[in-house]
């Protein structure tokens, strides 16, 4: 594919008109979401409701010192208008340091965590699992780097890395009857198959930074930094939003009901895993590079048809089907989860609009915005938590389909609203 000529990153950036990798992306990634799927989907035949729920309750917390020790540094390598070197050893130390507190920080919250479920086995969960913290987040700066030069192809080979490794150390402890911790060798195995591969093929690109002179432009690598730091406070606040759900039901009714819960979480979602990943690699730099050339208008308009006439009816049919979809291929023990399914299906499909809407912010510069919306869906959801918690999953499902629906459309009004701004500075310049 051709390359052109930036002013400093020290590597190309293809030309946004081609359509090669973004296709390849296109078609690519769902191959990486239906593995891990599929994985999940397939345990549940050697897994009991409370092994399930227990795994994810010690993976909630790991996932969320993931998203902090990242703080938001990823973002700002793809989406800086100069990517220097010295811009790139600070979001490397950085986060290499903030991995390793944050590992230690999730030991602490599973032993504080622990007495209060009542589950003594999550204090070791959570400390066998810390250090994927810092394993994980040493991948993610390189593949940055290739999102940053729209290599997708690479990319997808790196997700598939993982997400293979996953399936297959996963499928085989929970064949030999490891319970919750086949969850747990599965993610080690995604941690560290993604990180080699990931270092692997951005080594073109990491020596290309190295090899640039000392000179730096200060000025640019803090406003890089700030918006990293504006993009993390939004990004933990999302995963707040995406995942309190599961945090108060596992924390509130126990690990038998997060299992169940957790479990409809993931058939139903299995879009808007496709509609995530495909925002974090491929929307997103895709749109970054408008912005440096050509405006957002037209690919923000282009993401949000694909959102409303694929990736909605899809998840409104999956709500329709799921009854027969869960009594028909999955034990009878997870047969409860079919409703909850439907509700929480629903709920995706309003989602992938907050993630096309959050995407196009980001890529805009707007981190303060999408920290605001971030923080607005956050409050909505705990207050349907608080209402509907102490009736059961199926409360807590519907108040999430609610609070998603008010977040959807809270989120599409203001990417729309800034978007007309920056048209019209666009327009003065």
């Amino acid at each position: 594919m051709g390359f052109v000529e930036e002013d400093g990153p020290g590597v190309g950036a293809p030309r946004v008109g081609e359509t090669g990798e973004v296709r390849f992306a296109l078609l690519g990634h769902p191959t990486v979401q239906l593995l891990r799927f599929g994985t999940k989907a397939g345990i549940v035949w050697a897994l009991t409701l409370e092994e399930m729920g227990l795994a994810m309750l010690a993976g909630l917390f790991v996932f969320l010192g993931q998203h902090a020790a990242l703080l938001g540094m990823d973002d700002a390598v793809v989406q800086a208008p100069r990517l220097s070197r010295g811009l790139w050893r600070k979001a490397c130390s950085f986060t290499n340091r903030v991995g390793i507190a944050m590992a230690v920080l999730v030991v602490a919250a599973g032993a504080i965590a622990g007495p209060l479920t009542g589950e003594r086995e999550l204090l070791l969960l959570t400390a066998v699992l810390a250090p994927t913290v810092w394993i994980g987040n040493l991948g993610v700066l390189p593949t940055a780097l290739l999102l940053r030069a729209h290599a997708f192809r690479r990319v997808f080979l790196v997700d598939v890395a993982g997400a293979v490794a996953f399936a297959l150390v996963t499928i085989l402890l929970a064949a030999l009857g490891a319970g919750e911790w086949c969850l747990v060798g599965g993610w080690y195995a995604n941690a560290l198959a993604s990180l080699v591969s990931a270092r692997t093929l951005a080594r073109e690109e990491r020596a290309a930074l190295r090899a640039q002179d000392e000179e730096q432009d200060e000025v640019a690598e803090r406003a890089a930094l700030r918006f990293g730091a504006e993009v993390s406070g939004a990004s933990l606040l999302s995963f707040g939003g995406a995942r309190g759900d599961g945090f108060a039901v596992g924390l509130g009714l126990g690990s038998a009901a997060l299992g169940l819960y957790d479990w409809a979480l993931h058939l139903a979602q299995f879009g808007l895993g496709y509609a995530t990943s495909l925002a974090e690699r491929c929307l997103f730099p895709i749109l970054s590079e408008e912005r440096r050339t050509n405006g957002l208008g037209r690919a923000h308009r282009a993401a949000f048809r694909l959102t409303a006439f694929g990736l909605l009816p899809a998840h409104v049919l999956l709500a329709l089907l799921a009854e027969p979809i869960v009594e028909t291929f999955f034990p009878a023990r997870w047969h409860g989860a079919a409703p909850i399914v439907a509700l929480l299906a629903l709920a995706a499909g309003a989602r992938c609009f907050e993630i096309v809407a959050d995407t196009t912010l980001k890529a805009a510069g707007r981190g303060g915005a999408v920290w605001k919306l971030s923080a607005v869906r956050l409050f909505v959801l705990v207050v349907a938590l608080l209402a509907t918690l102490p009736s059961g999953t199926g409360r807590v499902a519907a108040g999430v389909l609610v609070a998603r629906v008010i977040g959807a459309a809270l989120s599409t009004g203001v990417a729309a609203r800034e978007l007309r701004v920056l048209a019209g500075e666009a327009r003065v310049a």
